[in-house]
């Protein structure tokens, strides 16, 4: 049985639409940008005024983001992280951003054992292009 011929007047509509689909997705976008490492912050729970170690707090956190020591002999440690990302969508002029919390933890240290802790979390809402803040936590994380 002989197969019928196909006709490609039929098809050109389709394959066009097709090709430009495949064409837009290929023309979004996205970018990011990170600062610091992630870290878990509930660990800062456990920490203990006059017991925690830097080596038990090294071992809960990973290293820090930055050391800064102190003329007395003590030592601050920062651990630090947020991201920024955005996709953009030019065909259609859609552009959106987006952030994770932005979260510090700082830990202060007095002869090797902490002797202070402060949280700060930042939380932000999407709103197109624009990024604006949407709640804070700031608290005393040791005990």
């Amino acid at each position: 049985m002989p197969l019928a011929p196909i006709s490609l007047a039929g098809l050109r509509r389709p394959l066009a639409l097709a090709v430009a689909a495949a064409l837009g997705l290929g023309a979004c976008s996205t970018s990011s940008g990170e600062t610091g490492r992630p870290f878990d912050p509930a660990g800062r729970r456990t920490l203990e005024i006059g017991w925690t170690t830097r080596g038990e707090v090294r071992h809960l956190f990973g290293a820090p983001t930055s050391v800064t020591p102190g003329r007395d002999g003590t030592e601050t440690w920062l651990y630090e992280h947020t991201q920024v990302s955005t996709l953009t969508l030019p065909f259609y002029g859609l552009v959106r951003a987006r952030q994770t919390p932005h979260r510090i933890l700082t830990i202060r240290f007095q002869y090797g054992l902490v002797s202070g802790c402060t949280f700060f979390e930042e939380r932000y809402a999407s709103r197109g292009i624009e990024i604006v803040p949407d709640g804070q936590v700031v608290e005393s994380c040791a005990r």
